[in-house]
């Protein structure tokens, strides 16, 4: 046998053995690589792993073989990297993809802003609307049945607190309606009360009698109260109703209703002619 018969043989067994092994190493999950020493179209010392058997000589080049199936790997749309050969790595191109929304344009029931958003940035971040931006509609409520007698004052300017609805920060209009009666059996009773929040205030009062008529045993002894008011919370307060009376009267079904609004205006009526 000839040397170059020799040469083509063990190039053949070469190859057999490399095709056997990626075969099988395709079958068992892994990717077997071979090193050796190439020179004038001849590989030898081949080893399998990254090293030949023997370091090559002067003339000879180290090569690498594989049984592997990939030639290249190219980064498709969001992605960046790739390559032909070597170790290649793929990364998520942060200039096409968005990262996961992480602003919002709502707050808590009682914080100041419940906007639509306008624009997610490449970041996460929110634009949240100009134009809507301003506290949600929300309404407070509070409640007392009674009956609790009613402060006894000398005039309506001495009247005290009865009760109070606490509320946030916000723009308000503010209702309250109170139900009361007179007690005393021989005086027609000024029953007043008043509305306040911050310095907005509204007040109202009734005159009311408790005196025997033919035909009945009571008239105008009893009597419903509505105040309102509007009022803007710069930090939170309160809604605060102040009742009193002449003589011994009574006050129960106390009910105070607060809207916090986007837009508020109060001012002065205009007067017609």
């Amino acid at each position: 046998m000839t040397k170059t018969s020799i040469t083509l043989v063990a190039a053949g067994l070469l190859a057999l053995a490399l095709a056997a092994y990626a075969v099988g190493a395709r079958e068992s999950g892994n990717i077997a690589s071979y090193t050796g020493c190439l020179k004038n179209g001849k590989i030898e010392s081949v080893a399998v792993g990254d090293a030949p058997l023997k370091p090559c000589a002067a003339g000879q080049t180290q090569v690498r073989l594989s049984g592997g199936d990939l030639t290249a790997v190219m980064a498709g749309a969001g992605l960046v990297g790739g390559g032909n050969n070597g170790d290649v790595t793929l990364a998520v191109d942060q200039t096409s993809v968005q990262a996961r929304a992480t602003g919002s344009c709502e707050s808590s029931r009682l914080g100041p802003i419940d906007a639509s958003i306008s624009a997610i940035h490449q970041d996460g971040s929110v634009t949240c609307n100009s134009d809507d931006k301003g506290p949600a509609t929300d309404v407070f409520a509070g409640f007392y049945d009674g009956p609790v007698a009613l402060p006894v004052v000398a005039n309506p300017n001495e009247l005290e607190g009865i009760a109070k609805l606490a509320l946030p920060e916000g723009r308000y209009a503010i209702t309250a309606t109170v139900n009361v009666v007179n007690d005393d059996l021989n005086n027609a009773n000024s029953i007043d009360c008043k509305l306040s929040a911050g310095a907005d205030f509204d007040i109202t009062g009734l005159d009311l009698s408790h005196a025997p008529s033919v035909g009945e045993d009571l008239v105008n002894d009893f009597g419903r109260l509505t105040l309102q008011v509007v009022h803007e919370f710069s930090a939170p307060g309160d809604a605060v109703v102040s009742c009193g009376a002449f003589f011994a009267s009574r006050w129960s079904f106390l009910k105070i209703t607060a809207i916090r609004v986007g837009a508020l205006s109060n001012g002065p009526l205009t007067l017609l002619p």
